[in-house]
């Protein structure tokens, strides 16, 4: 129903990997849940257990279906990387130009493949190194394909064989298979 209603105002929704109940987090929830949802305290129980978040399946059953309603009613589930072509006269923190923007294009490619493959695996630990390596990258004092021609991408913190082939790719192709594939791997076919 949130997406539904969303659609007619929403450019995107970000979609959850599910709620995490903590401690106090889980103590006040079902307080909250007791005195206004008395319904849903069994379910939430059996649900979670003793664990601080329900089983991954629940939780890719839940991303999945609310990516179809968002691919329904024409949501994106995600926000689109910034754009570089920028008005002369605006101000950004994003770099426009030289080393720091091959090294901001290339973390956010990593940090886009991070979020199809925790949207995947409804694991939000499941894409760490990429979260790493992109912030490493961003933070590089020296450009991205420096580092690349070099031999040297693995040496970036969180960079391991398999992330250091996706930067090449996009190096060298300007866009990632990589990506596209999990982007692909999720899209619903809606014939």
């Amino acid at each position: 129903m949130v997406i539904k209603r969303a659609s007619g105002c929403a450019e995107y929704i970000l979609i959850g990997a599910g709620m995490t109940l903590r401690s106090n987090q889980r103590i006040r929830f079902l307080e909250l849940l007791t005195k206004d949802f008395p319904e849903f305290v069994e379910k939430y129980e059996n649900l979670y257990g003793e664990q601080e978040s329900p089983p991954r399946d629940y939780i890719a059953q839940l991303n999945r279906c609310a990516f179809e309603f968002c691919n329904k009613y024409g949501i994106k589930n995600y926000i689109e990387p910034p754009s570089f072509e920028r008005d002369s006269k605006q101000k950004t923190l994003i770099p426009t130009e030289g080393y720091e923007r091959d090294n901001f294009e290339v973390a956010t490619l990593l940090l886009q493949m991070a979020f199809f493959k925790e949207f995947k695996s409804a694991n939000p630990y499941s894409a760490w190194a990429y979260h790493k390596a992109s912030n490493a990258i961003e933070n590089l004092n020296e450009s991205i394909r420096d580092i690349f021609r070099k031999g040297k991408l693995e040496e970036i913190p969180g960079v391991g064989d398999n992330i250091a082939k996706a930067i090449e790719d996009f190096l060298v192709t300007g866009r990632s298979e990589r990506l596209d594939k999990e982007i692909d791997s999720i899209n619903i076919n809606e014939g």
